[in-house]
């Protein structure tokens, strides 16, 4: 939560603020009953969630805290490519390499 996802998920801020406290327990309760984990411990780490937003929602904004992925489709994004579209994307990794040979 205050790892992977301010690392490598480019969403708008509403996503982590509403969509990821209301479906990361139920995740975080499946994915630990199909591994077999204690009931006990899926409880504690999805009350963790509550505790631990506040920190996820600072590193969402904190692009120190990106990896080169995020960064590069971030760039991409505010260049005004369509991230659903993989040509576009193509496209601009391509100029994008032209740039860096340049």
């Amino acid at each position: 939560m205050c790892d992977y996802l301010p690392r490598k998920v480019l969403r708008e801020r509403e996503f982590f603020e509403r969509t990821v406290p209301e479906l990361l327990p139920a995740w975080v309760r499946y994915a630990g009953q199909r591994r077999g984990i204690p009931k006990a411990a899926i409880e504690e780490a999805t009350s963790a969630i509550d505790l631990f937003h506040g920190e996820m929602l600072s590193l969402v904004g904190d692009e120190s805290a990106w990896g080169p992925s995020k960064t590069f489709l971030a760039a991409a994004s505010e260049a005004g490519v369509d991230l659903a579209d993989p040509a576009a994307i193509e496209a601009y990794v391509e100029q994008h390499n032209r740039d860096l040979a340049a």
